[in-house]
Formats: structure tokens, sequence, C-alpha cells
């Protein structure tokens, strides 16, 4: 905010509108490590293997998740009415953006979303007719990745993983 305003001239004083020293010109961001974890194929081989110990609903999640171009929470809000399960084409009418857009949803993981027993307007549905939250899906993933020995291996990483 202080560079801001020391690049901005007020209109009625002609003068910067902050005159002074930033004073947070010394205070340096914490060293962030990016996180570029990616799946490999064995790794997608026995999550694929291993899917029939979960519920339809978290089979169905986490394929659509793998294989879907989507942030975690417009996958848990995904409502029935917005996917055309023959074309497999959805309409996201909120995304990061603030611009709608149409997905193309994957046969395999259509196929997946087909068998799901309609339980409400999404979905994944969660508690009370609301949506999957966050969540439980992470809490879901955590325990199943144990189980798998995938421990390193998160959420956000499904989405890196079918971007390369």
């Amino acid at each position: 905010a202080y560079n801001w305003a020391i690049d901005r001239i007020d209109p009625a004083t002609s003068k910067p509108i902050y005159d002074g020293q930033n004073p947070a010109w010394r205070v340096s961001k914490h060293d962030s490590i990016p996180r570029e974890r990616l799946m490999d194929q064995s790794e997608i081989k026995a999550l694929l293997a291993s899917l029939d110990l979960l519920s339809p609903k978290y089979q169905a999640f986490f394929v659509a998740r793998l294989l879907t171009p989507c942030r975690i929470p417009e996958l848990c809000e995904m409502r029935r009415g917005a996917v055309n399960l023959t074309t497999g084409k959805w309409f996201k009418r909120i995304t990061k953006n603030g611009r709608p857009q149409h997905v193309l949803i994957p046969r395999q993981a259509l196929d997946y979303l087909q068998r799901l027993p309609v339980e409400g307007e999404y979905f994944f549905m969660g508690a009370y007719g609301r949506p999957l939250q966050r969540e439980s899906a992470t809490r879901i993933w955590g325990r199943f990745r144990q189980d798998l020995g995938m421990n390193d291996v998160w959420l956000l990483d499904f989405r890196r993983t079918l971007a390369s």
C-alpha cells in the first residue's frame, strides 16, 4: 500500500499520496519452496487399482480429481444440473477468475459419475444437503494415501499430474 501511494499523485495537491519511506522497506519475505510434485505412473496405477476399497462417492471424486481440469472446491460443488452426462460437458458458472467456463469431463471420470446414486443437487453430497466439504475429501485422501504408501502426494498434486 505504501509503494502504491508513493507512486500515485493526489490530483488536489499534485504531490504523492504518501511522501515518506515505506516502513517495510527492509522486511524480507519468507522463503517458500514451490510444490511441484507429480504422481508417477506407478502411483497412478496403485491408486486406480485400489479404488474399490473406497465408497463409490470417493471413487468418483478421486478419478474426477485426477482427470478433470478443475479446482478442489469446484469439484466438491459440481452440480448435477451443470453436467451433461451424455457429452461430458460441464458448465462452471463461477470460476476463480469470475468468468463462466465449459469443461469436458473425460469418459473414464464420466463413467464413475454416472454410477453415483442421485442423492441431491450435487454429485458429491455432504451433510445437510450441502456439497462435500474440501476438508472431508482431504481427510479421506489423507487416510487412503497412507494405505497406498503415498504420504507425500496431496490432492493438489492430482491436478498437476493431469496438466503434465
